[in-house]
């Protein structure tokens, strides 16, 4: 099997619900289920690899707070060196609905600072030669999505490849006149998304809710 890893965001979501209608302002509503759970594409993916026994990296930044703590715990000798920074880190709080559908809050959190020195800090480019990567959350790692370039430079270098049958976005923000060719391996992995499995494994223990 070819190396693989997956970069990008790894964070804390809280779902609760369900709630219909839409909340009036200055209200209380009372729901019937939350869960707490590892979130964000790159770690929704990392879960769901973990489970199935596949070997992989995954390169993520997390907050300085017992959800960061937390969250490496969830992925074990995986997140060994990740980088911590002192900001809180990122919680979705998502909503259901009785149709299934889903509103999200997320907080900035750890996730804009997660940049390109951090995949460095966490990937060896040699070791992942010949292999895959999957690139998520685009739209909230703002310090990586500035060194695209760089970032694709890397992995040509090391012949790492993005798969092409993947979802991609090309993110807003980034004004580079690369190739066409080289945003389009900006992946969103489709398979990782919010409405994926909602019976995936987790790692360690809830965090107590009064520490967040």
């Amino acid at each position: 099997m070819r190396p693989l890893a997956v970069i990008g965001n790894v964070n804390v979501d809280l779902i609760v619900g369900p709630v219909a209608p839409w909340p009036a302002a200055g209200t209380e509503t009372v729901v019937n289920h939350d869960e707490l759970r590892v979130g964000g594409q790159a770690g929704n993916t990392g879960l769901a690899w973990m489970a199935l026994g596949v070997d992989f990296e995954i390169a993520a930044n997390v907050g300085d707070d017992q959800f960061g703590r937390w969250l490496r715990e969830a992925f074990g000798r995986r997140a060994e060196k990740w980088p911590v920074r002192p900001e809180g880190t990122t919680l979705s709080v998502g909503m259901t609905h009785p149709d299934g559908e889903r509103t999200f809050f997320t907080t900035r959190g750890h996730l804009p600072r997660f940049g390109l020195g951090d995949v460095f800090s966490v990937l060896d480019g040699r070791a992942l030669s010949g292999g895959y990567a999957l690139l998520c959350g685009s739209f909230l790692t703002d310090d990586l999505t500035r060194h695209y370039d760089a970032f694709f430079d890397w992995a040509d270098s090391n012949g790492i490849a993005f798969p092409g049958n993947a979802t991609c976005c090309i993110p807003t923000s980034c004004t580079t006149e690369r190739p066409a060719r080289k945003m389009a391996s900006v992946i969103e992995f489709s398979i990782s998304t919010r409405r994926s499995c909602s019976g995936r494994s987790r790692g360690g223990g809830y965090p107590s809710r009064r520490n967040r």
